[in-house]
């Protein structure tokens, strides 16, 4: 469905994205940690909720604690875990020297990142309230797991400004996977091996790990019904238990709603999520619009729930720039 042409990413940079560290918060993160830090009653459970608004500073993190404590690393489950591995001293060095987006940014490869990070937050926000329901695992892991997905994204828009077209072919109404597959070409075990090397989560990590997806008639049948209401579905009941379900399902339902809250893509997911959970849509639904309420008022902005497209009264959806590739320079 896109309109120019997309040239897949050059397999080099695979590696190079795998290797990059110190990514950048955002500036509204800096201030709400550091005003946490200032407080007479700070504790690591009082700093985590203030980490985990963004993705990049949960990574910064456990990449930190990942290299200073490996065999520590199955146990983490939140920013909490991080800090009571490493001590609060690690956090204010890292507030210290870790650069910042800026609010107001005008550079399309920032707003971009920005984009990736309150997404990501609203995913996590999905992810906590539907591990509730399903009841593995904690609602703190899910969150973590879910937003800490995103880091093989934030890490791609480091090293090519192409990457920004996954984007634009979101905007031009492609499903995630296919938008993937144009960008970053069509080996998706190299998202496996990235997350890997970015240490993410177990639950974080099997999410990129395409055999552990449904089958496409398994798709088909979530799709359309409840598998409680059915019989003989016992596998399709068993891989809908699976941790890695959480992330997957979040993520792709979050970026729907960001593109475009009431178009093909997002009533296809928002039915997939109701069977999957075993909740009437009638019922799901409203809890979905309180979580982009949520989500849009701790980011102080409603760019990465889709909450104020909303507002039109037709239907539309983000807009991105489609990224001409950079010009060959001549000798």
């Amino acid at each position: 469905m896109t309109q120019f042409p997309i040239t897949p990413a050059p397999a080099r940079l695979w590696s190079e994205a795998g290797k990059q560290r110190d990514f950048p918060i955002l500036e509204e993160t800096r201030d709400l940690v550091r005003h946490a830090l200032k407080s007479k009653k700070v504790s690591f459970d009082h700093v985590a909720p203030a980490i985990e608004r963004d993705a990049a500073l949960c990574l910064n993190l456990l990449q930190v604690a990942a290299d200073q404590n490996p065999e520590c690393l199955p146990q983490i489950s939140g920013a909490a875990s991080c800090l009571s591995l490493l001590g609060m001293q690690e956090l204010v060095r890292l507030m210290k020297h870790l650069p910042v987006v800026e609010r107001g940014t005008t550079d399309t490869s920032e707003q971009l990142y920005r984009a990736v990070i309150h997404t990501a937050g609203f995913a996590g926000n999905l992810a906590a309230s539907w591990a509730q329901v399903r009841g593995n695992p904690s609602s703190s892991y899910a969150r973590w797991a879910t937003m800490l997905s995103s880091a093989p994204l934030l890490a791609w828009l480091r090293v090519w400004p192409q990457s920004g077209n996954w984007f634009y072919c979101l905007s031009e109404g492609d499903e995630l996977v296919s938008a993937i597959r144009s960008v970053f070409g069509d080996d998706l075990k190299q998202w496996s091996l990235l997350a890997r090397q970015l240490r993410l989560p177990q639950a974080a990590e099997d999410m990129f790990v395409r055999s552990n997806w449904p089958e496409q008639q398994q798709w088909r049948r979530l799709r359309r019904h409840d598998p409680r209401d059915l019989d003989n579905q016992r596998d399709l009941l068993h891989q809908c238990l699976q941790p890695m379900m959480i992330p997957l399902m979040a993520h792709h339902l979050a970026w729907h709603l960001h593109m475009s809250p009431e178009d093909i893509h997002t009533r296809r997911w928002t039915a997939l999520v109701s069977h999957w959970l075993g909740k009437p849509q009638y019922v799901l639904q409203p809890q979905i619009r309180e979580l982009q309420l949520l989500s849009s008022l701790q980011q102080h902005s409603s760019a990465g729930t889709g909450l104020h497209l909303l507002l039109s009264p037709h239907a539309c959806r983000q807009q991105y720039p489609w990224i001409a590739p950079a010009e060959k320079k001549t000798v």
